[in-house]
């Protein structure tokens, strides 16, 4: 292409009189041809570039999902790498890419899953996905999808000026295979996309079954409905580090330490020749939303496998619509399918009460709670399951079901957190952030802490409610400054937090402290 710009004489000349907007739009429209648009789209523009990469992104999530179940449609995937980057507005070049029907559904998929959107947590899940399709022997699908992928989550992220770059999809093993795509002649009508197609029309369906291996298992009868479900993979790394690392937690650190010492004597106890003790592992998390209930089990499956207690140490976490089925005969197999899923792990049950609403005997949530009491009765050391809720409310679950309070021996109570460790935990999501805040943050901070407490206060979602709020806030005072220094840039000021927000934090995303 620069041969060809350099022996035209037209094209010489226009170098070396034109602007930089003409020069490009030259490069853009007259030297970079079809031909060279299939090695180099972004020589067209980064449209161009982006309808390149979501031809190959749609081509192979097309064919992972003919393969491997619970796929997300592909316009939530594009929502969810623009929700994972924290932008804001999905680019305009994306509506010039895709059409304005389809960009009107990416928009629409966007705005549905901003509220609570949990970023690690779809990550992890979307590794999970591409993992299973890896092993259903879709390898060539999976580099594929990670190479246009990220492509497509840079250019979401970072037009129209490239201020920031992306972290996803999660990339960690995949360098490679990465490597590869990058290499592989690509043309905007993609050739790997119509490649990888062709070759799919050609072999004969799989139809639903697959390996044991947690890829996809073959229907029985009974199972309709029932997901398919894969254990996600899980690095033990020091969990109890990371428990003390947390604000706050105080008695529940203690009850931690205490389970792990009993758990430590009891295996020195069965070395030294005394019979293993059939104590139950499975507890009750009680406390309101935002008090790092789900985190701390997280942390626990860890510790536990680490003690070689679990074999895995992952957590799946369910609620009610995961384990009851609509129909008779749903619910049986769907409780079983999500605990088999948590075997060598544990097994999450937020809200558990909801299994029980109150006045309501023929619920089929009373026959998930039956069919979890046998299944951690015959399978107690493959499975911990912790039921976590309201405290209230949890009382009630426990006395629903004679067998329940039995199967559930410890009960670990989670407080509200007191104003410092609010304040703590807000300075924490700020140093994360790469913010410095000034004197009087804090003064506005407390100033919004309820006193007294309503009922089902957010805790940490209040905490991070408090801090997007007030990012937003000083993006648009930043803004509004003419070429603000680098230190203006990176401080919260206490007018940058909120006159007030939701105490129950219901608006916002998950973090750490949920």
């Amino acid at each position: 292409m620069l041969r060809r710009a350099l022996d035209d004489p037209e094209l010489r000349a226009l170098h070396e009189t034109a602007t930089w907007e003409v020069v490009s739009k030259t490069w853009r429209e007259r030297i970079c041809t079809e031909q060279d648009a299939q090695v180099f789209s972004e020589g067209r523009g980064w449209t161009s570039q982006l309808v390149w990469s979501l031809s190959g992104l749609d081509a192979a999530h097309q064919v992972l999902s003919s393969v491997v179940s619970r796929a997300q449609p592909i316009d939530e995937v594009i929502a969810s790498m623009a929700l994972y980057d924290r932008v804001d507005e999905l680019p305009a070049a994306l509506a010039a890419a895709v059409g304005s029907e389809r960009f009107g559904s990416v928009n629409a998929a966007f705005e549905r899953l901003r509220p609570g959107f949990d970023g690690p947590d779809w990550m992890s899940d979307n590794r999970g996905w591409l993992a299973r399709g890896m092993v259903n022997g879709e390898i060539d699908a999976v580099r594929l999808w990670l190479g246009m992928g990220t492509q497509v989550a840079e250019l979401l992220a970072g037009l129209p000026s490239f201020a920031k770059s992306t972290s996803c999809p999660s990339r960690i093993g995949y360098l490679d295979d990465l490597t590869s795509v990058f290499r592989a002649p690509p043309v905007v009508v993609n050739p790997m996309a119509a490649k990888l197609l062709e070759d799919r029309a050609r072999r004969p369906a799989t139809g639903a079954g697959g390996t044991a291996d947690g890829v996809r298992q073959p229907a029985t009868e009974g199972d309709e409905g029932v997901p398919d479900l894969a254990v996600p993979e899980v690095e033990i790394g020091d969990p109890m580090a990371e428990l003390e690392e947390l604000v706050g937690l105080a008695p529940v650190k203690e009850q931690v330490r205490r389970l792990v010492a009993e758990l430590r004597a009891e295996q020195l106890r069965t070395q030294a020749g005394m019979p293993p003790s059939e104590r139950s592992r499975h507890m009750v998390f009680t406390g309101n939303p935002g008090t790092a209930k789900t985190t701390v089990a997280r942390l626990l499956a860890r510790i536990y496998a680490q003690l070689g207690v679990l074999a895995h140490g992952h957590l799946i976490e369910v609620g009610r619509a995961d384990l009851v089925g609509e129909f008779i005969g749903q619910t049986a197999p769907r409780t079983t399918a999500r605990f088999n899923q948590a075997i060598g792990g544990v097994l999450f049950i937020d809200e558990a009460y909801s299994l029980v609403p109150a006045d309501s005997f023929r619920d089929f949530g009373h026959e998930a709670v039956a069919t979890l009491l046998k299944l951690m009765e015959d399978r107690r050391d493959e499975v911990v399951v912790i039921v976590a809720g309201y405290p209230r409310e949890m009382q009630r679950f426990v006395e629903s079901n004679p067998g329940v309070a039995s199967r559930f021996p410890t009960t670990i109570g989670f407080a509200d957190y007191s104003p410092d460790e609010l304040w703590a935990i807000f300075r924490l999501y700020a140093a994360k952030a790469g913010f410095s805040l000034l004197d009087g943050v804090e003064t506005s901070f407390r100033r919004l802490v309820p006193d007294p407490r309503p009922e089902a206060f957010g805790n940490g979602r209040f905490v991070r409610n408090v801090f997007e709020d007030a990012v937003t806030r000083q993006a648009l005072r930043i803004t509004a400054m003419t070429d603000p220094i680098a230190e203006v840039v990176t401080q919260l000021r206490p007018e940058d937090l909120p006159e007030s927000t939701s105490p129950t934090g219901r608006n916002d995303g998950t973090g750490l402290y949920l």
